[in-house]
């Protein structure tokens, strides 16, 4: 599992923590709010680009079309590619 501070969910404008598992992924505002999951076998496929806030993952949900996570740092796409995250999210749901 793999934990992520200061990350934006869809566009939002306060920041949250972001924790990406085998099992899904799970966003909660910082200063208390609701809570989005999305679990593994609902995700279709992961893509990083350059955002606003640093660097970006879009996942595609298989049910909700694109949920974008804003604020990731340079380090942590470099570190965290996409075939980590295809092990991590997309391989236990197919």
């Amino acid at each position: 599992m793999e934990s992520f501070e200061g990350i934006y969910l869809d566009l939002s404008k306060q920041p949250g923590k972001c924790r990406i598992a085998e099992s899904g992924l799970g966003w909660k505002p910082s200063g208390g709010g609701e809570t989005f999951t999305l679990d593994g076998s609902n995700i279709g496929g992961a893509q990083w680009s350059r955002a606003a806030r640093g660097f970006e993952l879009k996942i595609l949900s298989r049910t909700s079309g694109v949920i974008q996570l804003d604020g990731f740092e340079q380090e942590v796409r470099t570190r965290i590619n996409l075939s980590n995250i295809e092990v991590l999210l997309i391989a236990p749901g197919l």
